[in-house]
């Protein structure tokens, strides 16, 4: 790895907390949560709105990320 890479990921990982490849799911889920909280959306709009291929691979990274599934976080929001 060059120099100017090396500097450039060591910025980003001071800037966000999180490597390049771990960002972007992130951001995904943080787009999923601000939509789970419309109970309008579907798991499957809401899968394909934030870029995942699924509802599967939406439930997958939300709860290997978050520690819960979608549902389960969205029944959260009432209590």
């Amino acid at each position: 790895m060059r120099l100017v890479d090396q500097l450039l990921l060591a910025a980003f990982r001071t800037s966000t907390g999180l490597a390049p490849f771990q960002w972007l799911p992130h951001r995904r889920v943080e787009a999923a949560t601000d939509l789970l909280r419309q109970p309008r959306h579907s798991l499957r709009e809401i899968a394909l709105a934030c870029g995942f291929f699924d509802q599967s691979h939406v439930t997958k990274v939300f709860t290997r990320i978050v520690g819960t599934s979608p549902g389960a976080w969205q029944c959260n929001l009432d209590e």
